[in-house]
């Protein structure tokens, strides 16, 4: 099971499920992989901690965000343009490629490189609740113990929407 840490302007469109992909740069342990289990939450190791949503990985590649747009790096150098870059924008919860091309360059810099990772959510499910539910499936109020939240085993890597920290951040 892997955790991903979003930031507080990413967390309802997680939990909504218009967001199902993070960028994230390269870190010290490995990402998800396709087929891993995925707790999405917001504000781990806080008092504020939620779980969004669980899911599941359904795809993972290497890329490279540059000012022109955005390569996949795994076979070859694929680039994406045009309609395609925006869709990528939008599933990745921005308003438009610019939006997300300028989050990424003020933050790491460009060209940036990381990891893409797409999720699907499991047939049927409905968000969970505002206050969410901690990593050891507890329900928990909005605002959980720290314990709650920061006992999850998530890789120390911190990258889209990185509010640092020891989790996956996006």
């Amino acid at each position: 099971m892997v955790a991903y840490n979003f930031q507080p302007q990413f967390a309802e469109a997680v939990r909504n499920g218009t967001k199902l992909q993070t960028i994230r740069p390269h870190g010290k342990r490995k990402h998800a992989e396709a087929g891993d289990q995925l707790q999405l939450y917001t504000g781990m190791r806080t008092k504020a901690c939620r779980l969004l949503r669980r899911a599941v990985c359904v795809e993972t590649q290497t890329l490279m965000i540059m000012e022109e747009g955005v390569i996949l790096t795994d076979l070859g150098e694929h680039w994406i343009t045009g309609a395609a870059l925006e869709a990528l924008s939008l599933r990745d919860g921005f308003e438009s490629w610019l939006e997300m091309r300028d989050w990424f360059k003020a933050r790491y810099g460009l060209p940036f490189n990381g990891h893409l990772i797409r999720w699907s959510v499991p047939s049927p499910q409905t968000p969970l609740p505002q206050g969410g539910e901690g990593p050891h499936g507890r329900g928990v109020s909005s605002v959980p113990s720290t314990s709650d939240c920061a006992g999850a085993s998530v890789p120390a890597s911190a990258g889209n929407d990185a509010e640092q920290g020891e989790e996956h951040e996006s």
